[in-house]
């Protein structure tokens, strides 16, 4: 793999990586080579295709490393890299049957080929295609690519609360009080189901532009069922310390809704406090304290915090869960009386572009008030892709990223056996989902953006969610500054 030296290796690999449908890269083929025939480089060929809305920036800077293989999941289309964690990684994709934004949940190499943490993501996948409420992340589907399982979910447009946090600090109490609400109510739903989330904490809870809440990864569930022991057995502390309930850390089989309720407690203090309730502890003593102290009480450190919430908070963080809210409906009627329901403190379209700005650009190819990145070249290529037909692209397998590539041919010796389990499990986690949707249409394969991402993606093809891509990078620059 050797990074392109000169626009026409570009344009090679961009042709290799089958990113662009045939019939566009065609008609625009003869005036992308006018770039290698007026002396310029690959890298300002990349910059003008991106801001043309043909290449997202994550795209286009795979390529000028010199890789261009992978850019598909099955039927998803790679735009960008969300996130990553324990488990594996999560992608900004486009959905290339229906058209739209997805996040697409890949499973790394050594959980894929360890059953119980492949077991663990199926269940994951089967819990979450249970809740149906508008402060939970929904989910779809889920399958498998060369042997490794992903699960396709909502894409939230949003920043979830460790960004609020980074970004702008410490959040008021009506609005902490809200957030808790609302996260309680989501919690309450999967309670009613039997399921107990096992991770709550902020990075978990996604905070939408008009002020919803949502719940989001699942990956820990429990659903209180006689299997759950077999896949848990292995690492007792599952969780994150912070916010880690005292039974939870003596053994995470031993848990109910009750650790959810604590967990929210720890993340409320952090909202309020802008530190976690332990802070600068090593693990260790973060298990301990939450087994025998009280943090320093919130209204030391945010004195107009009422008397009522102070309570409240305690009452979440009592060390015995019986002393706690029993379910998480009570801690939401508790903190109701408190809570605001307001714009957040963040400009979300300052951080990034709102998706219905991008409606333009949500079909493959240039606008006609778009700048490809040389006037003369301009009008030739809105021209020949307004004449691109709509034929099918073509899946290509392999993977953009060292890590990913690892995922989809590191586990070539367990894909059988994965494929294998994968597909014995598949059947009842599709009829839930299914079931789930309802008369919304949705069956395997098919995966649902937030409310926000809806109007802005419908109808879209083939280059849908460039920009979706271009404004994630915008808003996560945005919150590093």
């Amino acid at each position: 793999m050797r990074a392109p030296r000169t626009p026409e290796e570009f344009i090679r690999l961009l042709e290799k990586s089958q990113l662009l449908k045939r019939s566009l890269f065609e008609k625009i083929k003869p005036q992308l080579q006018q770039f290698g025939a007026e002396g310029d480089t690959p890298e300002r060929l990349a910059k003008s295709l991106v801001k043309n809305r043909i290449l997202t920036p994550y795209q286009s800077a795979q390529l000028l490393k010199g890789r261009w293989n992978g850019f598909y999941i099955g039927k998803y289309r790679l735009l960008d890299l969300l996130g990553r964690g324990g488990m594996g990684k999560v992608y900004l994709a486009e959905q290339i049957t229906m058209q739209r934004v997805v996040a697409v949940k890949v499973v790394r190499p050594r959980a894929a080929s360890d059953r119980v943490n492949l077991a663990r993501f199926v269940r994951e996948a089967r819990a979450v295609a249970q809740l149906r409420h508008p402060n939970v992340v929904q989910a779809y589907d889920f399958d498998a690519y060369g042997g490794v399982p992903y699960i396709v979910m909502e894409y939230i447009e949003g920043l979830n609360c460790d960004e609020i946090l980074l970004h702008f600090g410490p959040v008021p109490y009506p609005q902490a009080c809200d957030f808790i609400m609302q996260a309680a109510e989501g919690l309450q739903h999967a309670h009613e189901l039997g399921l107990v989330h096992r991770d709550i904490k902020p990075g978990n809870l996604i905070v939408e532009s008009t002020g919803t809440l949502k719940i989001l990864d699942l990956g820990l569930v429990t659903c209180l069922g006689p299997e759950d022991g077999q896949l848990t057995k292995r690492d007792e502390h599952v969780g994150t310390a912070d916010y880690l309930a005292p039974e939870q850390g003596l053994d995470s089989r031993d848990v109910d809704i009750r650790a959810d309720i604590y967990s929210l407690g720890c993340t409320m203090y952090h909202l309020l406090a802008g530190h976690p309730v332990f802070p600068d502890r090593s693990t260790t003593q973060k298990l301990l304290l939450h087994q025998t102290t009280m943090p320093t009480p919130i209204r030391n450190i945010v004195p107009d915090v009422p008397p009522e919430v102070d309570a409240i908070l305690n009452k979440m963080l009592a060390k015995k869960r019986e002393d706690r809210f029993q379910t998480p409906a009570e801690l939401a009627e508790a903190l109701a009386p408190f809570a605001q329901r307001r714009v957040p403190p963040f400009d979300l379209s300052a951080i990034r572009f709102k998706l219905k700005d991008l409606e333009p650009f949500l079909k493959r190819g240039p606008s006609p008030s778009s700048i490809i990145g040389r006037n003369s070249l301009d009008s030739q290529i809105v021209k020949r892709t307004a004449q691109a037909t709509d034929d099918d692209s073509v899946v290509t397998e392999g993977v953009v990223d060292p890590e990913l590539r690892a995922i989809l041919a590191g586990v070539e010796d367990t894909a059988s056996e994965t494929q294998r389990f994968l597909e014995g499990e598949k059947n009842e986690a599709e009829a839930q989902v299914i079931s789930a949707a309802g008369n919304e249409g949705a069956a395997v394969g098919v995966a649902v953006v937030s409310k926000t991402a809806v109007g802005a993606a419908s109808g879209v093809s083939g280059g849908s969610a460039v920009a979706v891509a271009a404004a994630d990078a915008a808003r996560r620059d945005a919150c590093r500054q």
